[in-house]
């Protein structure tokens, strides 16, 4: 290979040169965006994770609650239970006191 063959004009090296400045602008700008898209993936999983958790919690109390309301319940009707048979007890001695 003789180098008098080679025949590089200017042009042709300042072609190259924005060719390849133009190659290094665009991949470090596509660099720049994948990176921007993983720090993006990375919070969106994280937010998936913090929601996850907490929608976790949240059904954890609104079962604790659900079961809290269910004894309440269950307390109430044998009170209002307990009521009806002391109305009735009440009932019984004032018909007797009226009958004696």
């Amino acid at each position: 290979m003789d180098l008098e063959n080679l025949n590089f004009k200017a042009k042709d090296l300042i072609s190259f040169a924005v060719y390849i400045i133009s190659l290094s602008v665009y991949f470090l700008s596509m660099n720049a965006k994948v990176d921007r898209v993983t720090e993006a993936v990375d919070d969106l999983k994280t937010e998936k994770r913090e929601v996850s958790s907490e929608s976790k919690a949240s059904s954890f109390i609104t079962q604790n609650d659900i079961k809290a309301l269910t004894i309440r319940a269950e307390l109430n009707r044998q009170n209002i239970e307990i009521m009806k048979s002391d109305i009735e007890m009440l009932k019984m001695q004032y018909n007797n006191r009226n009958n004696n």
